[in-house]
Parts: structure tokens; sequence; C-alpha cells
């Protein structure tokens, strides 16, 4: 008879995991989180048409419809610190219409450069007296979301609000906080474990994407945005966003912290536009069903999205990581045209979709030659270059992905030599994307710098090198927010997730081009030295299957020949050998069945291919095995005795 205890024991633990699945599998609603960022000019304003009223008064009309649990001002509240109490009065009264009734909407605030007035450095002296007669305590501590404050003043300050089953914390610190200020902060993040925070102050970012350093700025003396980050962020694994504002426009960066996770740092400055910002916020859109968060920017006062793109963010909020959207060609090139055929206005889009796109040229044409499959253009490495005219099929914002067969043959002019890339409308010296091959290393780089305010490129460079005069089948995939990947024969070579900062958002930089991306500049520096065959475009992303299938296309690799010299043998024996049981070796490692792990499975193939397209006087597969089972077997004792 089972003992009654252990019965029930048994049944609380089934009942508790039952319960915490179900937890985990709730289904969270869409919300938003609204970033309020520089609000100093528009308190110089009156009431009437004034953009901060706009703003607020939009956040309110939303709150419910767009599910908006939370508003944080980035500070720069006014512009004249103590000097005019009217501009006070001002940012009162638009703030007050969050807190109107009924449903008010939980929103922070914490003092910018412009709130304070400091007496000078190197002494941490400020008083924020005018700040805190309308911003102060008081007006908080009887709010439901309003957590606490640090000292008698409210300039740093802590939120708390839920959705569903996830818990947020957004601490709000003053502009180059105090060491006691982040002592603080870390003090309560830490007694909120299960927390996920948000944190809000005013100098931290850069455009470019770096923190500031500097620890005196206008007589405010405190801690840097690199101190903060390496003091407080760095060491709480539970904040995943740092938002700020202080300086035009938009910037992101993508951190790490010590628990091996990362940190969104997102800037949001529009002071310097017309009418003092146009009303421009940056609204943060959850999405945990899908485990994302699209930023976007809006303006009650122009009704207008997206002044410099949208982008989303992949954070894990317990629900399902969305499906890349799926890959559809756009337009593929065979550039066998030049055997029957000169540039020109031949129609080389394969694809048939909408208008075909022509190959034509700005300087020399290019010569023709032999391709991986019929015809190739072949590029000198001076002054050729490709532009793939442009037709509605091209004007892709979001996930794109580039596939293309490359043979270099020497070196380019400059360091590097563009594959296929797209220039940015109205500056064709400007990349928007470029798949490129260095010129002494010959390694792969994929950058993408679609911002047409800041040259914020990301960029990340290949491990395979492209081996001088030899075909290699080249991928290459982009998703906004998410991942960027580089596939070399049908293998991924190098990629980084969750670190792609924007969006390429200019629905008219459709200029593809070949061999060079300075088209039409009369620049010449960057053209590719080699053979480009089969080009092909794609909106969406690849997958990796796609991308195999695409390598093996034009190219049936021989099963055991890891190092591709035609013939199975004790090269590729070894090759096997020193990559035994290493996962992610790929073919060259000796991982012939692609199933992530070199084993015996792939001995088999090894074994069963042995002697193919080589010598008769290579071992027999039985011989074959056992020398290596027996190598195999050496390398682990020599490794037991050391």
């Amino acid at each position: 008879m089972v003992d009654r205890r252990l019965f029930c024991l048994l049944l609380g633990c089934i009942v508790g995991v039952l319960a915490s699945a179900g937890a985990r599998a709730t289904v969270v609603d869409d919300f938003k989180v609204i970033l309020l960022p520089d609000t100093q000019n528009y308190t110089l304003m009156p009431r009437q048409g004034n953009p901060y009223f706009a703003q607020t008064q939009w956040i309110k009309d939303n709150a419910a419809a767009e599910n908006i649990r939370f508003v944080a001002h980035l500070g720069d509240i006014v512009q004249n610190r103590e000097q005019d109490e009217n501009e006070w009065r001002i940012a009162d009264q638009a703030q007050a219409i969050l807190e109107a009734s009924p449903s008010p909407v939980p929103y922070s605030i914490a003092p910018g450069n412009h709130d304070v007035y400091a007496f000078g450095s190197p002494t941490y002296a400020r008083t924020t007296a005018m700040y805190n007669k309308y911003f102060g305590v008081d007006r908080f501590e009887d709010q439901p979301w309003y957590g606490g404050h640090y000292g008698l003043g409210n300039d740093n300050n802590y939120s708390l609000f839920s959705v569903g089953n996830l818990d947020f914390l957004v601490m709000a610190l003053e502009v180059m906080p105090s060491n006691g200020a982040i002592a603080w902060a870390d003090q309560i993040i830490k007694q909120h474990p299960s927390s996920r925070v948000i944190l809000t102050t005013h100098i931290y970012l850069k455009p470019d994407g770096t923190r500031y350093t500097d620890t005196i700025y206008h007589g405010i003396t405190g801690n840097s945005g690199e101190q903060i980050y390496n003091k407080l962020v760095k060491t709480n694994p539970n904040i995943f966003l740092v938002a700020c504002g202080h300086v035009c426009y938009e910037g992101l960066n993508v951190a790490p912290n010590n628990a091996g996770g990362q940190v969104y740092e997102l800037l949001s400055d529009y002071q310097s536009l017309a009418g003092g910002g146009d009303g421009w916020l940056r609204v943060l859109d959850f999405s945990p069903q899908f485990n994302e968060i699209s930023v976007r920017s809006y303006s009650p006062t122009l009704n207008q999205w997206d002044l410099y793109g949208s982008f989303t963010l992949a954070y894990d909020m317990g629900g399902t990581p969305g499906v890349p959207e799926e890959a559809v060609l756009r337009g593929q090139w065979s550039l066998d045209d030049g055997l029957a055929q000169p540039l020109g206005t031949t129609a080389a889009d394969a694809t048939g979709l909408g208008d075909p796109a022509t190959l034509w040229n700005f300087a020399s044409p290019p010569a023709w030659g032999d391709g991986q499959v019929g015809g190739a253009l072949r590029f000198d490495g001076l002054n050729d270059r490709v532009v793939v005219d442009t037709h509605d099929d091209l004007r892709q914002t979001g996930a794109i992905s580039v596939s293309l067969w490359a043979n270099k043959l020497g070196r380019s002019r400059a360091s590097y030599g563009e594959l296929i890339g797209r220039n940015r409308l109205g500056d064709p010296t400007a990349t928007a994307f470029g798949l490129s091959v260095d010129g002494i290393s010959s390694k792969l780089t994929w950058t993408i710098q679609p911002s047409d305010v800041t040259l914020d490129a990301v960029s990340l460079t290949g491990n395979a090198a492209l081996t001088q005069g030899e075909w290699r089948h080249v991928a290459a995939v982009f998703q906004p927010g998410w991942r960027m990947a580089i596939y070399v024969d049908g293998e991924l070579d190098v990629e980084l997730t969750a670190g792609v900062p924007r969006a390429i958002n200019d629905p008219l930089e459709t200029l593809l081009t070949l061999g060079n991306l300075d088209a039409g500049s009369g620049v010449d520096t960057y053209c590719f030295n080699g053979l480009l065959d089969e080009v092909r475009f794609y909106s969406g992303v690849l997958s990796d299957a796609q991308i195999a299938a695409l390598a093996a296309q034009y190219e049936p690799l021989l099963p055991g020949d890891a190092n591709r010299d035609g013939t199975v043998n004790n090269l590729d024996a070894a090759l096997l050998a020193s990559h035994w049981l290493t996962a992610g070796a790929g073919w060259a490692g000796g991982d012939f069945n692609r199933d992530g792990v070199v084993d015996d499975l792939d001995v088999a193939i090894l074994a069963a291919n042995w002697g193919t397209g080589g010598s008769p006087t290579v071992p027999e597969p039985a011989m074959a095995v056992l020398a290596f089972t027996l190598a195999v077997s050496l390398l682990a004792v020599n490794r037991r005795a050391r």
C-alpha cells in the first residue's frame, strides 16, 4: 500500500509543477511603455497648441485602447532651471493630464541637466528646489505605482507596475547620479530580484552608441554613463533596458551584463527638430507572446510614425519567439547574359517579378568569364561597378537575405572589395547594407548601416576566408533587431544575435550594386577583384536548410571529402579525428551528415567513400576505420595521461 503522506507529497509536487507550467504558459496581452524625451523647449511655449500637452493628452486618450502601462520622462523637463517658474507650471499642467481621473496613467520623472542648478565642481553641490516643488515626493507618495525615493527629495525614485505575470520596476535616476544614489538604486533592484528593470537617466548614451565618459558637465559632477553601466547596469541581470535623452536624435547599443545576458541601451531626443521637437516621443510595444519589443517613434502633433525608422528587439517574456519572416525571392541574376550579348538593356532579372531589372555600368564594363554555372561577371578590382536597376520588388525595408557565388582572384584596390550592397537614397557613397571581402585576409564582412542621421554601422566579420581562385557560396541574412549572419558553403560562419540597431528604413533605397557600392559617385576604391555568379536578393530570412540547399545546388559535395580536394583519403580522416565529438565543426571538420556533431555516423560515411576520386593505393575501408579508431583511442589515452 502506498504511504498516504508520500502520495499527498507526490500529488502536491504534481500540482505545483502544473501550476508553474500554467503560469509560464500564461499569454500576456501586448502592452506599451512610452518614453517622453526632453520637453524643455515646449515649456517656453503657451499651452495652446503646445506639443507637450499634445503628447500627454494622446497618451491619456489612448491608454486603454493601446494598453499603455507606463510613461517615463527622460529629463530636461524645462529649459531654464530655477529662473522661470512659469516653465515649471507648464510642465506641471502637462504631466497632470496623465494623473487625471479616471484611470491615471502611471509615470516616472527625474531631473536632467537643465532642471538642476549646480554650484560647480569638484564638489557634488547642486539644487533641485524648483523640481521638487512641482515634482517632489508629496506629488507621488499616494500613487499606487510609486515605490519610493532616495534622500529627502524625489531626484531619484522608483516605480512598480505589472502586466499579467510580468512585474516591472522603473528606476529613475538624476542626471549624473551620485555614488550614494547608485548604491541606493542597487539596493532597491536587488530587493526586487523577480522584477524586470527599466533604468532611466538623462545623460547616458550618445547617438553613435557609445556611453558618456565625462564626470563633469556644465558644473554638474557625478557618475558618467560608462560608470553607471559598470557600477549598476552590468552587475544587475534583471536590468534589461536603459533609456536616456539629452542629445539628438536616436541611438541604440546592446551591452552584456555579468550574468551573460544583454541590456538594450536606448537614446531618444528630438529637441533640435522644428517646433522644439515636433512632439516626437518613443513608443515601446511589448509583445510577450512573441518575446519582442517593437521600438517606434510617434508625433501626436504631426500624427506621423517612425521618424528614423522602427526596429524590433528580442526579449524573453515567457512566450514563443517570433518566426522569422519567410524569405521571398525578389531578384535573381544568373549573369549569363554576356555569353550572348553585352551589358546594357538586357533583362537580367530571372525571377519575372514586377518590372524586370536591368544590369548597367557606370564605368568600364566588367568582362565576362566562366562561372560556377554558365557565365559570370569578372571585376578587375579597379573601377568596375554594375548596378541592378531599380524596380518595386527591390524596395525592401525589413528583413533581407542575399545569396551569391564568389571567386576571389586577387586583392582589391582598397582594403576590401564589395560583392553586393545597396546605397542610401540621396548619398550614393553611403551604404545601407553591404557584403564585402577583406583584401588581405579574405574574410567576409556583412555591414548594416541604415541610418540617415547617424552612421551607426554594425558589422561582423566571418571566420572563414575565401580561398583565392576557388568558388565559394556566400549567403548573408539580416533580421532587424534580432540577427545578422554570414554563411559560407551552406554553413553558418559567424552571427550576431539581438544586436542589430536599426531597420533599413528608407523604402527608396533600391540601388543594388555588384562589385562596388560607390555607384555613381566617381569613386572606385572598393571594387571587388574576382568573379560573381548567381546573385539572389530576398525579402525575409533564408533558413539554414534553404541556404544549405542553395550552396549545394551547383556543387555536389563528395561524401567524406572534408577538405574538398576531390579525394577521400587520410587527410580527410585526420580532419575528422581532430574534430571528434565537436559540435558545429561543419563539413570541413568531418560532419558529413550535417547533424551538428562529428561522430561514428560520419566515420561510416568516410569509410564508405574511402578512396573515391583518388589513388588505388589508399587503404581499404576496413583498414581506414581501424586506423581511425586506433588514432582516436590513442588520443583519448594521451589526454588522460596528461
